[in-house]
């Protein structure tokens, strides 16, 4: 009886998917304790800052905060911060820790490997599901996001939740499925804006049951109505805060004059060759490896057995209208282009399905692909993505020890938060374009105590910024490091 009920819960899908998520374990733990100071630091810190905030100024949801507000509460204009908010419950328990952080994108990521192994073999063959999870697992871009502390993760899990149970529901309409479709999909809503793109796979998969009778569908409206309200709620709040306080993640930024914020596509970006092949570039390397992208431009083209089929074409069609639309953002950032992963994984599984047919001989070539698309996400794409940046290594936690808790520092950096993060202290972020003594002085007057950098031989070396040097060492005590430098504002020499 013991034996039959082990056999029985260790069914081959169960084997493979706990293989899968063993997999994905051992590539996303490297480096696990590691700061946030690698590849994307930027975008790590202020995830973690509005972490480290919740957890020690209270969780409210509410108000997420950052690090560089200035003098103010740093209440800030974003995303909704469900990742961070479960970060900092978690913090309570086992404190402060890089590793807690990177749990919790990693949780989502594991997630994801069953939502997109389900899907796939809902609609393909178990060899379809098994390669498509494992070209998920293996995309270099994607190992790397999958630890790293960003709302992507949670992003693909709550994507692939809301076509799954969508799917789910579409199919046999059970309450229990349009319950978990309608909170993944205003959860992938709130947790990253762009996921709106999936209305076109939803809609699709609407269609192909309902015909043009969807529109007269009453649960579609209630499933729109619950998947909408809030975000849009949220965003309204959200901009409430920007108004309020001028602190902004660009989410409706139309355009910069600082060129960091707006993530809209513009005539000459749309026109440019330069952003085609950049995309092209990043798509048959970080993201999908050059094995992999051919293998999904194959599975693209391959012959659906069903109308409903086509819901995987209008998922890429619907990222690739994504791509359009928010093409800076995507020219600037190769993370943007992390929604096509699943999706792209899909169509590669089917590819290597049909290479692998039914003779027995191709096997070993299917696995040999698989082996060598492994064997180059971790030798040569992603060794780069986790370089640690030395410099803020050692100036962060210096500047935390030379400065009174509770001082407001100017971080010289440039508009990454690295370095406020691990100074733990709060303050503005100013670009070295910026170092001028009318800056510093004007900043001052709002209260800053502290001007800081970790470009030493920039600051000190470069032709452009010797007169600020002299001026800034002349006028104000400075303590300096082997790699930061700090003035005191506070103390004037003069």
């Amino acid at each position: 009886m013991l034996r039959e009920k082990i056999k029985s819960f260790l069914s081959i899908d169960r084997v493979i998917l706990l293989s899968l998520i063993v997999l994905q374990l051992l590539l996303t733990s490297y480096h696990i304790t590691s700061p946030f100071l690698d590849y994307h630091a930027w975008r790590q810190a202020d995830t973690a800052a509005i972490a480290r905030n919740f957890y020690h100024n209270g969780f409210n949801i509410l108000y997420p905060q950052i690090d560089w507000g200035g003098a103010g509460p740093g209440y800030v204009e974003t995303e909704f911060q469900l990742v961070p908010f479960l970060t900092a419950v978690l913090y309570q328990l086992f404190g402060v820790h890089e590793y807690v952080a990177r749990l919790v994108a990693i949780s989502f990521s594991v997630l994801s490997i069953y939502l997109i192994y389900k899907l796939s073999h809902k609609y393909f063959t178990r060899n379809v599901a098994i390669f498509s999870a494992l070209f998920f697992i293996i995309s270099p871009l994607n190992i790397y996001t999958s630890r790293a502390f960003q709302p992507e993760s949670a992003m693909i899990f709550f994507s692939l939740g809301s076509l799954y149970f969508f799917d789910a529901w579409i199919e046999k309409e059970r309450w229990g499925a349009f319950a978990l479709a309608s909170f993944c999909t205003t959860a992938a809503f709130l947790v990253k804006i762009p996921t709106i793109f999936l209305g076109l796979p939803l809609l699709w998969l609407a269609y192909s049951k309902y015909r043009w009778h969807l529109f007269k569908e009453w649960k579609l409206y209630l499933f729109a109505a619950l998947a909408l309200i809030p975000p849009i709620l949220w965003y309204y709040h959200a901009h409430l805060l920007f108004l309020q306080y001028g602190n902004t993640f660009g989410i409706w930024t139309l355009t910069d004059t600082e060129g960091w914020n707006a993530k809209w596509g513009s005539l000459e970006i749309w026109s440019s060759p330069a952003f085609y092949n950049n995309y092209l570039l990043r798509l048959s390397g970080i993201v999908l490896t050059p094995i992999g992208f051919t293998l999904f431009i194959l599975g693209v083209f391959q012959k659906v057995k069903s109308r409903r089929e086509y819901v995987f074409h209008f998922w890429l069609l619907s990222i690739l209208i994504y791509f359009i639309v928010l093409a800076r953002g995507n020219w600037i950032h190769d993370y943007y282009q992390l929604p096509l992963v699943p999706v792209a994984a899909i169509f590669m599984g089917k590819a290597l399905a049909m290479l692998l047919g039914v003779k027995q001989e191709r096997k070993i070539g299917v696995f040999a692909l698989l082996a060598v698309t492994l064997l180059m996400s971790v030798s040569i794409f992603l060794p780069p993505l986790y370089k640690i940046d030395d410099a803020q290594h050692e100036a962060g936690p210096a500047i935390d020890k030379l400065t009174p808790k509770g001082a407001l520092i100017i971080a010289g950096d440039g508009y990454a938060p690295t370095l406020l993060y691990y100074a733990n202290r709060k303050g503005w972020l100013i670009a070295p374009e910026e170092w001028t003594p009318h800056k510093i002085e004007t900043l001052k007057e709002q209260g800053a105590n502290y001007f800081v950098t970790s470009r030493v031989a920039y600051l000190k070396n470069d032709v452009k910024n010797k007169q600020f040097y002299d001026y800034m060492s002349e006028k104000f005590p400075v303590v300096e490091g082997t790699n930061y430098i700090i003035f005191n504002l506070t103390n004037s020499t003069k």
